[in-house]
């Protein structure tokens, strides 16, 4: 297995050689005040002009002994709006401490199945239909919709990683491929980052995880710290290729003389995090997900779902904010400033109407009033209790009954950012007790 230790220093200019071969994106914190964090493009930074202070000199009323990593990456330091602004445009030195956050607001998948992208173009010339003078309809794929250079994700987490491989089996799928997801998919590169100190929302081991799980990666990365006498002020990098494409990642820096082999020490390094970051997260974990399904398919009309829904808001964030949750709306998005006359028939006839637009793929959620509702009126699912029924179901009972896998990596985002404090890990616990106390058995007998 190739492997390659890089110093935190020189990662700036281990990113910015990717970046002409490949569009690369960091783990970053949004450009508007407030925003969530997510995953943005990296830029490599220019050189100052001789004579002109260097970012890092510019910057430097930035307090690094005591300006800690959340201040840093939410912009509440010094300077308010100018806080946030050397946020955006950090020295080298600082690039090490983003990645060091566990887990950004929004989820990698947002890379492969935006929240919102055209997915046709259409042009209705004549009326609605071909007849015979060449005037109807016609589609087009509308340009810059998928990425036309190759792409590195760098600094991913390995929860958000392995939540691709779920949504692989919705958008990859043989009978049904997408081919937009499947474009993004395979023309990208994902460098994962292992949790040295998983959050306290994480549980990923819960549902099949690892903070060092190599799923859905070509390269897991280890954060190893500084050692006394080993010449770096922040510690290394170590990368390990997981696939071939990892491989010749790995390669391609090796070549430009950008790293070095591990040492036997890194490699004890190495396990030494893998085994501290198991123990820690494991103390709060809840039951094993793996299972859940058999009781959840004998309490479907229980009462626990009446008590559960009443905490809910309804709000999506859960759904937003989860890696693996695929709901998608289309809608047809007519051009206002398009012309509704195409002039004069190739017959010399009156004008003809004509109406170009795009159709629009929107992410939507199971947990909106919606969702459901028919044309006639009527909602399969009219209240909360149902909603939130379904939104567990899928996860732990429908997906695993219909692709082999639990739709959930533990990633603990609703956990964290549930406006109600609705804790996933409570409810994964309280179903696999009733399953303990016999009572799906007694309801589904």
């Amino acid at each position: 297995m190739a492997a390659l230790k890089i110093t935190k220093m020189a990662l700036n200019s281990v990113l910015a050689l990717m970046s002409e071969r490949w569009d690369v994106f960091v783990p970053s914190p949004s450009p508007a005040p407030g925003g969530p964090s997510g995953f943005r493009l990296f830029e490599p930074r220019p050189m100052p002009a001789p004579g002109k202070p260097g970012p890092s000199e510019r910057d430097s009323s930035v307090n690094r002994q005591t300006c800690d990593e959340d201040t840093l990456w939410n912009g509440t330091g010094q300077g308010g709006q100018k806080g946030r602004d050397r946020e955006n445009h950090l020295p080298e030195e600082r690039l090490p401490q983003f990645l060091r956050r566990v887990l950004t607001v929004k989820p990698l998948k947002e890379l492969f199945f935006p929240r919102s992208e055209p997915i046709l173009g259409y042009c209705v010339d004549g009326a609605f239909g071909g007849n015979g003078d060449g005037t109807g309809v016609s589609v087009f794929m509308p340009e810059g919709v998928l990425p036309g250079k190759p792409r590195v994700v760098f600094g991913a987490r390995p929860c958000d990683a392995a939540s691709l491989t779920v949504l692989d089996r919705v958008f990859a799928d043989e009978a049904y491929p997408d081919d937009f997801y499947i474009s993004r998919r395979k023309n990208t590169i994902i460098v994962g980052l292992g949790c040295n100190v998983p959050a306290p929302t994480c549980f990923c081991p819960a549902t099949g995880g690892d903070p060092f799980g190599t799923a859905g990666l070509d390269v897991l990365a280890y954060d190893l710290p500084a050692l006394d006498g080993d010449g770096s002020s922040q510690g290394h990098y170590l990368m390990k290729a997981v696939t071939r494409e990892g491989e010749a990642l790995l390669g391609f820096l090796s070549e430009a003389h950008l790293g070095e082999g591990p040492s036997e020490s890194d490699e004890r390094a190495c396990m030494a995090l893998e085994e501290r970051a198991r123990k820690a997260i494991a103390a709060g974990l809840p039951a094993d997900t793996q299972s859940l399904g058999r009781v959840l398919g004998g309490i479907f009309n229980h009462p626990y779902w009446a008590t559960l829904h009443e905490k809910c808001l309804g709000c999506a964030a859960c759904t937003y904010l989860c890696p693996t949750c695929h709901c998608f709306d289309i809608s047809e998005e007519p051009d206002p400033g398009a012309s509704r006359s195409g002039g004069e028939s190739p017959k010399g006839g009156p004008e003809r109407p004509r109406l170009t637009g795009v159709r629009v793929r929107n992410w939507d959620s199971c947990m909106f009033p919606i969702f459901t509702l028919h044309t006639s009126g009527h909602n399969p699912r009219p209240t909360g209790l149902e909603r939130v029924r379904q939104r567990v179901m899928h996860k732990f009972y429908y997906f695993p009954e219909n692709f082999g896998a639990v739709a959930c990596v533990g990633c603990g985002r609703c956990v964290k950012y549930c406006p109600v404090n609705l804790d996933i890990r409570e409810v994964i616990s309280h179903i696999a007790a009733l399953g303990g106390t016999g009572v799906a058995e007694s309801i589904s007998a």
